[in-house]
């Protein structure tokens, strides 16, 4: 089946059908809009679907990532006295000594409450009901509508917890505090605590034994924005063995060893216009003529 551009689906499709340990497709080529297609038709033919997003999917929103050079890190640091590092705020026990070094630099995290979600969050929820899961590594909240199940791996800035009664705070009152820089207090004077994970602070055992049990029943894995350069999800996909893998990432991810007989697909780029394009050529919905 030729295309005008040049593009041949039915060889596109049989690359994909024959499972090289490693296909690396351009989204930078003249045929990218036709592998976008094909792409989205294969994830389309899995029931048993999880989808791993990280900081790449929240850029898209116009949210700064954490450690570029006009991210995050460098947004606080210039509120921090010079013998703190942005590391040293996310630590645990610095955030109980003094809880205001973090507030001051919070300042950072105000335009986040505005984000909107993205085509790539619309696609998610069009998924349903093949899309089993979606684990965010991210701590903006912008994958909240979801109505598939959610695991916020390293928590969300949205809510927080009294450090001394439990007492859950509202997104109202956490973004009030990051916009003014100043320590949240509960009614019972205890410490606000946003509900992150900061540095030496155990992620709840829960998350992990939930992603061990829905990775056994997953026939595909997404992952999204993400290079897989801190724990715990590097270890964490030695449970999808079994299952086809498909990254969506700007630059190339380093995958363990995996079975030749699974897909093991990266597709380099902006993974954005790949769900921007889904969405644009049809009136019903991401699926039409996929």
């Amino acid at each position: 089946m030729k295309r005008e551009d040049g593009g041949d689906e039915n060889e596109i499709e049989k690359s994909l059908i024959s499972k090289k340990p490693k296909l690396d497709l351009s989204t930078n080529s003249r045929q990218s809009k036709l592998i976008h297609k094909v792409i989205l038709k294969f994830i389309r033919s899995k029931k048993h679907i999880i989808v791993i997003i990280g900081a790449g999917v929240s850029v898209d929103a116009g949210i700064p990532d954490f450690r570029s050079p006009k991210g995050l890190f460098a947004s606080m640091k210039s509120s921090l006295p010079s013998n703190y590092s942005v590391e040293d705020i996310f630590d645990l026990q610095t955030f109980l000594d003094n809880p205001a070094l973090f507030y001051s630099a919070a300042r950072s995290f105000a335009s986040i409450e505005k984000a909107k979600p993205t085509a790539v969050h619309r696609w998610l929820q069009l998924m349903q009901p093949s899309l089993q899961l979606v684990i965010t590594q991210n701590i903006d909240s912008l994958e909240s509508e979801l109505s598939c199940p959610l695991i916020y791996l390293h928590g969300l800035l949205a809510s927080g917890t009294c450090q001394n009664c439990s007492q859950k705070a509202s997104k109202q009152t956490m973004f009030d505090h990051y916009r003014k820089g100043k320590v949240a207090y509960c009614q019972c004077g205890g410490v606000i605590k946003p509900d992150i994970v900061f540095y030496n602070e155990s992620i709840n055992s829960d998350l992990i034994q939930s992603i061990q049990t829905a990775s056994k029943t997953c026939d595909l894995l997404v992952v999204m924005g993400t290079s897989f350069s801190t724990q715990p999800m590097t270890g964490l996909l030695r449970w999808f063995d079994h299952c086809d893998v498909v990254v969506l990432n700007q630059t190339s991810v380093n995958l363990p060893s995996r079975p030749i007989d699974r897909l093991s697909l990266q597709v380099l780029g902006s993974f954005r216009t790949i769900f921007e394009e889904a969405e644009g050529d049809s009136e019903e919905g991401f699926w039409d003529g996929v």
